[in-house]
């Protein structure tokens, strides 16, 4: 039907839907009508067309076949096999005979439905009868059952693409990427230039951690079908898992030369000069992207990290605000946040933040170590009882928090603790340096003489 009928069809149903009134149709215009919503995925509007049909065309083989459908899409087990029952007509109705399989698969009768699958398949002639038995298994998660009927379908037709393509797509969806690979390199035996199915190979390639044979299968797609933006972009990130960080580089901007109007090349490419260690490029294509979109969150945290691994703490706050304008409940931003207003002295400021961050996590970890750092706050606010408060709160949580026994001992001698002092400082001293960085021992060696300064005062 053109496209023009089938809209006059559309009018003239959606007036009578309307105004209430029969106006005929004959059985093949409600299939049509039914066919169409069923593709713009609107369900209710599928019943009322089956319905409607079913009043002027009562006991219509093709429009019951349909109203079992809706029965199983609606989990309407029992009349959904009530009704496939009835219009089981002769052992070659294929169409009747594979929904009541699905039927049985999904009443936990699977023998039942297997049974059904070799009496269709034992007088097929047709290689979509594997297709849809696959289509019906897989819609049950039972891959591998759908590959030996697809199997069985090759011996039939040992140059069908699409029985391959089905066993490639149901050994993916198995984890088995290697009988996927196989699958899909029949399929380009049979016909080389498909730039899809190359695009297909290089992803199994992919999932298989092979990165150099997925960006060689991406490579033939694209001499097929060079302006893919898909393949492009599914080229550029096996070239950075590769790491190839240049070449992903210069795919990445390929890329954007066909998609324009996507932030996400653009982040990935300034991923790529982090990586290279060039911090005013992976900048400026952080800023390129939230050029792109300015409500990018993703940007955002990009150009955040990117600022805060260079302590511009200053430079990252507006960034920091902005992404909480977006995502005004995100502890983790306003956790960020604080941690930069407390690196600019902010403590007021920074204090608050914390507090918000801690009511809106619901992640017991990120909880801990915003405890962590409000105790280290009020320590810098030198209200030591309030930092020893939350010292307790994570040890009560996490008693191996790093650098807690430290903390906590220099937290007990300025309240005057000192027996409490001495019992964290011997634990702390317990605690191994053989897996510390250099760095990491010279900052407790720091931590411990503070405390000895504070003892040897005390007794002096």
């Amino acid at each position: 039907m053109t496209q023009k009928n089938i809209i006059d069809l559309l009018s003239r149903y959606e007036r009578m839907i309307q105004n209430g009134k029969s106006v005929y149709f004959d059985s093949d215009e409600f299939e049509e009508i039914a066919d169409f919503y069923d593709m713009r995925e609107d369900s209710n509007a599928v019943k009322t067309v089956i319905d409607e049909g079913l009043k002027q065309h009562p006991g219509h083989h093709g429009l019951l076949l349909k109203k079992v459908k809706t029965l199983i899409f609606d989990r309407s087990y029992d009349e959904a096999l009530s009704l496939a029952n009835h219009l089981t007509v002769n052992p070659t109705d294929s169409d009747t005979l594979l929904l009541k399989a699905e039927i049985f698969l999904n009443t936990n009768n699977p023998q039942s439905a297997l049974s059904i699958f070799d009496v269709i398949l034992e007088q097929s002639e047709d290689e979509y009868d594997f297709l849809d038995i696959s289509d019906i298994l897989k819609s049950v998660e039972m891959f591998r059952e759908a590959v030996l009927y697809l199997e069985k379908g090759i011996e039939k037709f040992p140059n069908s693409i699409d029985l391959y393509r089905e066993i490639g797509d149901n050994n993916r969806l198995l984890e088995e990427y290697d009988k996927a690979i196989v699958a899909y390199n029949k399929v380009l035996d049979i016909d080389p230039y498909s730039a899809e199915d190359w695009t297909d190979l290089g992803e199994l390639y992919s999932l298989n951690g092979n990165y150099e044979k997925a960006i060689e299968a991406f490579d033939f797609s694209l001499i097929i079908d060079e302006d893919d933006d898909r393949t492009l972009y599914m080229k550029g990130n096996n070239l950075i898992l590769n790491g190839n960080y240049e070449k992903a580089v210069e795919t990445f901007l390929e890329y954007t030369q066909i998609n324009n109007d996507d932030e996400t090349p653009y982040i990935l490419i300034s991923e790529c000069y982090t990586e290279m260690q060039d911090f005013e490029k992976a900048k400026y294509y952080a800023l390129k992207a939230l050029d792109v979109n300015k409500e990018s969150i993703l940007s955002l945290k990009k150009i955040i990290y990117l600022l805060l691994d260079r302590e511009a703490f200053l430079e990252s706050l507006p960034y920091l605000e902005r992404a909480i304008e977006l995502l005004p409940t995100d502890s983790n931003l306003l956790f960020l946040k604080a941690d930069v207003l407390m690196s600019l002295d902010k403590l007021k400021e920074a204090e608050e933040n914390y507090i918000q961050a801690l009511t809106l996590s619901e992640n017991e970890d990120e909880q801990i170590d915003i405890i962590y750092s409000l105790a280290l706050l009020k320590q810098k606010q030198e209200k030591d009882e309030e930092a020893v408060f939350y010292y307790e709160k994570v040890e009560l949580f996490k008693p191996a928090y790093p650098d807690l026994a430290l903390k906590m001992a220099v937290a007990y001698a300025n309240t005057g603790q000192y027996d409490k002092c001495v019992q964290y400082l011997q634990k702390a001293a317990e605690e191994s340096t053989l897996n510390l960085t250099m760095q990491e021992i010279r900052e407790r060696s720091a931590i411990i003489r503070e405390i000895e300064e504070l003892l040897n005062g005390k007794s002096g």
